[in-house]
This record gives structure tokens, sequence and C-alpha cells, in this order.
């Protein structure tokens, strides 16, 4: 699961977006 966030965040370049969205993921769901 890791290895799709590092992936997404290198092909979005925007490693706060990533953040965030792994953040609500985790507490939000």
């Amino acid at each position: 699961m890791n290895n799709s966030i590092t992936i997404t965040v290198n092909e979005k370049q925007e490693p706060v977006v990533s953040g965030r969205q792994l953040h609500e993921a985790l507490e939000g769901r």
C-alpha cells in the first residue's frame, strides 16, 4: 500500500496533497 502512495507523489509531484489524502483515508475511513 505504501508503494501506491509513493508512486502517486512522484507522478503528481505534490506530497502535500498525497499526505493529506492518506491521512483522510486512514482517519476518515
